[in-house]
């Protein structure tokens, strides 16, 4: 079983995959309700700026997706918080979905990739139940979703917004959640996953920046949460007074 460690008070969910992976299904299993998120450094600096958005990073279940906050744990605690890259855990959860006919519903991205993912899923993984599927630009999403009634909810929006929308609705809708991002993009075909090779070495997203340099905005946003971590790690080790 995966336990949980503190990431500047963030619980994150530490240990291999399979134990994650078990943690998560036990939870699924007794019928709980909880906003799963897959946790990257752009989050945090997110948070840094908005402390409300700390808050619902602070009440969620937690996993680590990013290699800077693996570097950063290890930096600040002596531990590594090692990272599970969200897309490899929607192929988990969707396998465990799978085996138990669990009733889902896949919200977000546009309407063409929404409707080939959905497709691709049923076919990839037999017996998933989707219940449900909206593309992100839907009107009355909360109604919707509310009346298709799913055990689990896959967002496909930006963060924060997707973290945001299922901080506010995920009550309302009575189900478990997760958000995540451009994995309905990948997974349907429209785009590759980056080379093996960057995968193995932690740098996903450097092969997804070649791929779209559009992100190289947010992707600039990283120096600024080095420069927080390193300026926490002197704080904690330099104490004022």
């Amino acid at each position: 079983m995966a336990k949980k460690t503190k990431f500047l008070d963030i619980p994150v969910l530490t240990g291999d995959r399979e134990d994650i992976c078990e943690s998560i299904y036990e939870k699924l299993a007794r019928g709980e309700k909880f906003h799963l998120i897959t946790l990257n450094a752009l989050m945090v600096n997110h948070a840094f700026e908005h402390p409300d958005f700390f808050k619902i990073l602070k009440a969620g279940l937690c996993v680590n997706d990013s290699v800077g906050i693996r570097m950063a744990s290890f930096l600040l605690t002596g531990c590594a918080i090692a990272n599970f890259p969200g897309i490899e855990l929607f192929y988990n959860l969707c396998a465990f979905f799978a085996s138990r006919k669990s009733r889902v519903f896949v919200y977000g991205s546009s309407e063409d990739v929404n409707k080939a993912a959905c497709g691709k899923l049923q076919r990839r993984f037999p017996g998933i139940n989707i219940c449900g599927r909206l593309n992100g630009y839907a009107d009355d999403a909360v109604k919707i979703i509310k009346n298709a009634q799913p055990g689990f909810l896959f967002a496909a929006l930006d963060s924060p917004r997707q973290e945001n929308w299922l901080n506010e609705h995920l009550t309302e809708l009575k189900c478990a959640g997760m958000g995540i991002g451009g994995t309905l993009d990948v997974f349907s075909g429209k785009l590759r996953r980056a080379n093996p090779v960057f995968r193995a070495a932690g740098l996903e997203w450097l092969g997804r920046l070649l791929r779209e340099p559009w992100r190289a905005g947010r992707i600039m946003r990283l120096p600024v949460f080095l420069a927080r971590i390193i300026r926490i790690y002197f704080s904690r080790r330099f104490p004022r007074g």
